[in-house]
């Protein structure tokens, strides 16, 4: 009895519970979800001016004055695990500014670049009132659109509307995402290597293939955490 309650026997035991505390985990992480994100990357003026010039300049458009002009940056990814198709869409993604008016808008970049031809980007958006729609747009797995939108108007919210079929739409803040992404990867990479610890110590203490099995999960673990890491770091510099 004493021998299953040595240290070696307790510390396997663990290892073991923890082993499969991981694999459920990815196995909910992985389940099939169809999801988009968006992101205001940056929603800034035009020119910014003192009080003492501001009457000086002015903003035109095709020579029409456009006053308090705005640029939006505004990024749509596919966040999900499975790709969203038109079918998907039970309502388009849309974006409404309150008390704004809408002058342009544009495709600025994809991911990947061929995402979309040429010929499509100029008119991609539908601009409707002071609301830019998105069409019922194919997008795999980490594809991403991001678009430019010239206001006109005082700065206010801006209200996502639309519904994918059986999936979510989020709103991502950036801060607030790379902290929780970051702190998500970190514990992750902690609790891999305390499997790595966990199975190193029980192979030199008692030699048996459980160290060795809990050594290479953790190793994985880590190598696996440590690559997820590096490519949110990617999306991130990609997205500013």
């Amino acid at each position: 009895m004493s021998d299953w309650l040595s240290p070696s026997n307790i510390i396997g035991v663990i290892g073991i519970f923890s082993t499969i505390l991981v694999a459920v985990w990815v196995y909910f992480k992985e389940k099939t979800k169809k999801e988009l994100t968006y992101q205001f990357v940056y929603d800034i003026p035009v020119v910014s001016v003192s009080k003492i010039t501001k009457g000086t300049i002015e903003v035109t458009l095709d020579g029409k004055p456009v006053k308090d002009a705005r640029v939006v940056v505004i990024k749509v990814w596919n966040s999900g695990n499975r790709e969203i198709t038109k079918e998907d869409y039970d309502t388009p993604v849309s974006f409404e500014f309150l008390n704004r008016d809408v002058i342009s808008g544009e495709v600025l970049s994809t991911e990947p670049e061929d995402l979309m031809i040429p010929d499509i980007q100029k008119v991609f958006l539908r601009l409707q009132n002071n609301t830019v729609i998105f069409p019922e747009y194919l997008l795999n797995k980490g594809e991403s659109i991001r678009v430019s939108v010239l206001t006109s108007g005082a700065w206010d919210n801006i209200k996502q509307r639309g519904r994918i079929i059986g999936g979510n739409i989020l709103y991502s803040d950036f801060i607030t995402s790379y902290k929780r992404i970051s702190l998500y990867y970190t514990l992750g990479s902690v609790f891999a290597l305390l499997l790595m610890v966990i199975g190193l110590f029980i192979t030199i203490s008692i030699h048996g293939i459980i160290g060795d099995v809990l050594y290479a999960v953790g190793l994985i673990g880590l190598l696996y955490f440590g690559w997820q890491m590096l490519r949110q770091m990617k999306r991130d510099h990609e997205a500013v």
